[in-house]
């Protein structure tokens, strides 16, 4: 370990003195059993090392820390970024301050523990946003705006690593942050659908913004959103230009297009059923028949349901299997 003060009389050590490893109070340095460190806390130095061209680099393996494909600018900045979420480091235009006022040690600690993130990749980054939510901000679904809510949860976290780490060599962790905000939002839905093959995303799906899927099905957001709770529609947390965005799976969307197209009205229902619209709501309100989302389009007064609605009534009641 490096010594930052003269461990006889306890000043820092200047920059500028009269000889280079003797202190002004007489103690010689180079007399000083320094501490020796285990191999675990030299990985921020021995990487240093190697970008430096000082030793060899060790051939890359598959699950390595993904901080090993970065040069030595990019290491550092990226290392500054995450311990200044540790601890309170200055930080400006995704450069390291020039004024960090810490002993040596302390700052070897926290490079070493900022540098432990991206070990077990991406299990320890994961850990690592946990730790730093303010507690799980559910999206709004009135308006759809992912990054209000990701802003308050994460609040300098989320904007340094949008806004001021700019370069493709900062991706993979802004993926990642997709990836763990995705997992997240899974959870946040019914336990049914977060656990159901619906969620099973292969690497040749197709996403559409949340947006251009609201228009296409002519729904509200909260509409939409109730159908990726239940299931029926597949979501991820894509990157967007300027933050993360919710990715719709495209083929969810085609197929719910043509089921809209299908669906019956209440009066509709009330004929192959025999009853009255009255009948219809009161049935509804028992929980004895399920309505479908409404489109804009539709007007919001009108109930839909599939145009298996009076079979599937129907046998529940052949069954016995309606609620009483």
């Amino acid at each position: 370990m490096l010594i930052d003060a003269c461990p006889k009389c306890r000043r820092r050590i200047k920059c500028v003195r009269k000889s280079l490893s003797i202190c002004s109070c007489g103690c010689d340095w180079r007399e000083i059993d320094p501490r020796v460190l285990a191999a675990d806390e030299l990985a921020v130095s021995r990487r240093v090392y190697q970008l430096c061209g000082l030793l060899s680099k060790t051939p890359r393996v598959e699950n390595e820390n993904p901080l090993h494909g970065l040069g030595l600018r990019d290491f550092v900045v990226v290392l500054t970024f995450i311990a200044g979420i540790f601890r309170n480091i200055a930080w400006a235009t995704g450069r390291p301050s020039k004024s960090i006022k810490l002993p040596n040690k302390d700052l070897h600690e926290l490079y070493g523990q900022a540098y432990s993130v991206f070990e077990n990749w991406p299990h320890n980054f994961h850990r690592c946003l946990s730790k730093q939510s303010r507690g799980q901000v559910r999206l709004n679904p009135d308006d759809g705006k992912l990054g209000t809510a990701l802003k308050k949860e994460f609040g300098h976290v989320y904007e340094y690593l949008f806004q001021d780490m700019d370069g493709a060599q900062f991706d993979f962790m802004r993926e990642e942050f997709g990836g763990f905000l995705t997992d997240r939002l899974h959870s946040q839905f019914q336990p049914a659908a977060s656990n159901s093959s619906a969620f099973a995303l292969g690497e040749s799906s197709k996403y559409i913004s949340q947006t251009d899927a609201r228009r296409s099905l002519k729904l509200t957001n909260k509409e939409l959103f109730n159908l990726m709770a239940r299931g029926e529609i597949r979501c991820v947390v894509i990157n967007g230009k300027q933050s993360p965005e919710l990715g719709l799976n495209v083929a969810d969307i085609e197929r719910l297009k043509c089921e809209f197209e299908q669906y019956v009205t209440a009066r509709d229902l009330a004929k192959q059923l025999g009853l009255d619209r009255e009948g219809i709501r009161e049935l509804v309100q028992k929980g004895l028949l399920r309505t479908r989302p409404r489109r804009s389009s539709d007007g919001f007064s009108t109930l839909r349901f599939g145009h298996n609605a009076a079979k599937e009534f129907l046998r529940s009641v052949t069954s016995g299997k309606t609620p009483q």
